[in-house]
């Protein structure tokens, strides 16, 4: 007899229905995030398809990396735990502990370049060397930009360039400070143009005319009702403060300082090429990119012009265009503001450390105080001033200007004891335990890392526990056989320009700028403590990490 098979149209179907919540349970297990093992995270984390972001994004008015430091520091992971900011992503470790990443970043050579880092710069540094792996093409780029770490490039080019900066941006507060009448302004503007401007005047020299300050200065001088058009009483959260209108400002600077707005926005979103694609898909980003291309264009045309027919009788080319891009442009000025931004903040909070750096700055500038007149750039930068170097490090440690450092594994390899699989994200805190905190490895010495047996980092003490999250310029003094006191780079763990042959490049170039914006200030003006309501540590992540509110109170220094 011959079976005939049943045939239901309804059977299939129904079939699928009821595994239906099956199928979608076993998906969804199979997008939650998978922990490596031994390493501590959070568990609601772990329970949710986008990991830590719902509970990041529900802590709004905090900066994600502070966010995860205060999370891990409190719930008392350890120096090493793990985070989920990439949906359907393998999970990204975070570090907090200056010795373990002084060593993954001068020691160990399977952590490299992040894939994450570069697909997050590429839309503005698409080939500059901070965005390419270590390799044969990042060392060709290095090499072409090698000069401009040079002394007499950093003396006799950069100095004077950025010291007229700062002197517009001195006699720009002259004019505010005057107007304001000890009234609190917003100074977060005026240092970002300065950084900017002084970037501009060593990067390309006369060859671009137009600059961000100068605009702002005339305003103030030239305006015969200055008083009531450019400087208006204002309230910002219940504080009385004066408000100067923004002068306008050339659309090609304005495109530069756009660029690194790009990033801030960019990195709201945990895909970087997405965010890109978003991002170019505006009108507005085309035309300042279209701006900011056009200006290279014409820049690299003069430099090529003066490599052929202008070198100034030392032999050397007048701007730093002659050898680089828009690197400097676009990260420099960014990290410079932020941290003289923070600077103010802690020496208005701090008179004490102020007074004693100002006594510091006019004892050693001797002349210039007798002659009536604020030091040179050649004096600034020749004169050995230890606590003006120790105040700038000091500002460097505590404003954690850097988001956060990375790197990636090109091999499977160990952190702290923990296996880690190739191609792993690890994020390392600049701030926060063993550098601005107490440190949560109890035991440095038995880390699993190479860097006790190469004596490296080792030989650099851990801050006094009871005073390391204190603004304490003195912790970087010491005293030399003579006696004397000289200020220590190693006095304790500072992160701030990363480590190793992918640490910072730009950071002498850092220093002489620090040293210029520091200097004078603090001879010209006294910085006052503003309202506490407006004088909030609270920071706002971009490309770098901004106080959200830079608030001056200013009166001219006796």
């Amino acid at each position: 007899m011959t079976m005939v098979p049943l045939y239901l149209p309804g059977y299939t179907t129904a079939c699928l229905v009821a595994a239906l919540p099956a199928l979608l349970y076993a998906l969804h297990r199979f997008l939650l995030p998978s922990p490596f093992p031994n390493i501590p995270y959070d568990k609601d984390g772990a329970r949710s398809l986008f990991g830590d972001l719902p509970a990041m994004l529900r802590k709004g008015g905090q900066a994600p990396l502070d966010w995860l430091i205060t999370r891990a520091y409190a719930s008392g992971a350890g120096p090493l735990s793990q985070v989920f900011l990439v949906p359907f992503g393998r999970p990204v470790l975070l570090l907090m502990d200056f010795h373990e990443s002084s060593d993954v970043m001068m020691r160990r050579k399977e952590w490299d370049r992040s894939d994450w880092s570069i697909d997050f710069l590429k839309g503005i540094l698409p080939k500059h060397q901070i965005n390419l792996k270590t390799g044969p093409e990042w060392k060709a780029h290095r090499r072409l930009l090698q000069d401009l770490m040079s002394p007499s490039f950093l003396y006799d080019t950069a100095a004077p360039n950025l010291y007229r900066s700062v002197e517009k941006l001195v006699a720009l507060w002259q004019c505010k400070a005057d107007m304001a009448q000890g009234k609190p302004f917003d100074a977060a503007e005026d240092v970002f143009f300065t950084a900017l401007d002084g970037v501009i005047e060593f990067g390309y020299g006369e060859g671009f005319s137009h600059r961000s300050i100068d605009p702002q200065l005339s305003a103030l001088r030239d305006s015969k009702t200055a008083t009531t058009t450019v400087c208006q009483p204002a309230t910002r959260d219940g504080q009385a403060v004066v408000e100067f209108q923004q002068a306008p400002v050339d659309d090609t600077i304005m495109a530069l300082l756009h660029s690194a707005d790009a990033v801030k926005e960019v990195g709201q979103w945990p895909w970087p090429r997405l965010g890109w694609w978003w991002y170019w898909s505006k009108p507005s980003a085309r035309r300042e990119r279209a701006l900011r291309q056009s200006l290279n264009k014409h820049q690299v045309e003069l430099a090529v012009q003066r490599m052929q027919e202008q070198k100034d009788k030392s032999g050397s080319f007048r701007s730093a265009v002659d050898c680089m891009m828009t690197g400097f442009i676009i990260a420099g000025h960014d990290t410079t503001s932020t941290t003289i931004s923070w600077g103010l903040k802690l020496l208005a909070d701090h008179p004490e450390a102020q007074s004693r750096l100002r006594e510091a700055l006019r004892d050693a500038h001797a002349s210039a105080v007798q002659e009536r007149r604020a030091p040179t750039h050649s004096e600034i930068s020749k004169a050995s001033v230890p606590l003006l170097d120790a105040t700038i490090e000091e500002i460097l440690r505590l404003g954690g200007t850097t988001t956060f450092l990375e790197r990636q594994c090109n091999s499977d390899t160990t952190l702290l004891g923990h296996h880690v699989p190739k191609g792993t994200l690890l994020i390392m805190a600049q701030r926060g335990p063993s550098i601005t905190a107490p440190s949560q490895t109890k035991n440095a010495s038995k880390s699993y890392g190479s860097d006790q047996a190469a004596g490296g980092s080792y030989q650099v003490p851990n801050w006094n526990e009871d005073d390391v999250g204190l603004f304490k310029p003195e912790r970087w003094l010491t005293k030399d056989d003579k006696g004397d006191m000289v200020y220590d780079s190693q006095a304790g763990p500072m992160l701030s320009f990363g480590a190793g042959l992918r640490g910072c490049f730009g950071r002498r170039l850092a220093y002489v700028q620090l040293k210029l914006l520091v200097t004078m200030l603090v001879w010209h003006f006294e910085f006052l403590a503003c309202p506490e309501a407006l004088s909030s540590y609270a920071r706002v992540e971009g490309l770098t990490q901004k106080p959200e509110y830079c608030y001056v109170r200013l009166q001219r220094a006796v």
